[in-house]
């Protein structure tokens, strides 16, 4: 099966220091969409297979990136936050 990767998102899942006066959400992280020479990029994926971006080869330099913004309020909610990647793709034929 081909899945074309389209977008990866983080969502907060984990925030044990967040409190109503620190809060800790999605916001806080924005993710740098993977990028690729030649646009989307299709991976042949097996029924029941987890693999890594870089088992298939795509280069660190390439893969998607989180970062916590820098912020003029007190991020001490996000401390020890755990932030589980999402990627949406799209479905298309076999090879």
């Amino acid at each position: 099966m081909m899945v074309h990767a389209t977008a990866t998102t983080a969502t907060v899942v984990k925030a044990p220091d967040a409190t109503e006066q620190f809060l800790c959400t999605a916001a806080n992280f924005p993710v740098t969409q993977w990028a690729h020479e030649r646009g989307s990029r299709g991976f042949t994926v097996g029924a029941d297979t987890t693999i890594t971006l870089s088992g298939f080869g795509v280069p660190e330099t390439w893969q998607p990136r989180v970062r916590m913004l820098e912020i003029t309020v007190d991020q001490d909610g996000c401390t020890g936050a755990e932030l589980p990647l999402f990627y949406r793709g799209i479905v298309g034929g076999t090879r």
